[in-house]
């Protein structure tokens, strides 16, 4: 099994696809690593489209939708475990992954034509959620890229800003 990260955390995790099922609206996953000797993952929900073109069926990223986070027990309560330890939020952690499926935006970062089921897809995470009535202390700050490659059973999370984080416990957290 991968590990979550290679010798020292630089900001990309790294997990396997498993369990990959399919249905008209969308793609669900398994992403497992191994982090301190311990399996740690979560269920994922990519939101798909189906386009015909000419004689071919093309599957796409459905845009305007949200990816669904939901937990898989124990190994994603690990999973929040590992988050903390890596992220180090400003807030104290309930160590437990929610019970409710979770959701976040994202946008497709493919500049060109991609096959969904064959080529590496690039998301960007983000809380799109008006924030405007919130104090700054409460607002829910994400900015993560995610990368997924079904044939290749691969995927990987990864910080691409300072502060943009650590919010991802507070969303997947009970």
């Amino acid at each position: 099994m991968t590990q979550l990260y290679f010798e020292n955390y630089d900001g990309e995790m790294f997990f396997d696809i498993e369990n990959l099922e399919s249905s008209q609206d969308k793609y669900t996953f398994d992403l497992k690593a191994e982090y301190n000797g311990k399996v740690v993952g979560f269920t994922l929900a990519v939101p798909i489209i189906v386009r015909r073109s000419l004689f071919k069926t093309v599957k796409f990223v459905q845009p305007g939708a949200k990816l669904e986070f939901s937990s898989l027990g124990k190994e994603s309560d690990d999973f929040i475990s590992a988050l903390d330890e890596l992220y180090k939020p400003p807030f104290v952690s309930s160590k437990e992954f929610t019970d409710e499926v979770e959701t976040l935006d994202f946008s497709v970062l493919n500049r060109e034509m991609y096959d969904l089921d064959a080529d590496k897809i690039y998301l960007k995470l983000y809380n799109g959620e008006d924030q405007s009535d919130y104090e700054e202390d409460e607002k829910i700050n994400i900015e993560l890229n995610f990368t997924f490659n079904l044939s290749s059973k691969r995927a990987s999370l990864i910080e691409i800003r300072d502060g943009y984080s650590a919010d991802l416990v507070a969303v997947l957290m009970k």
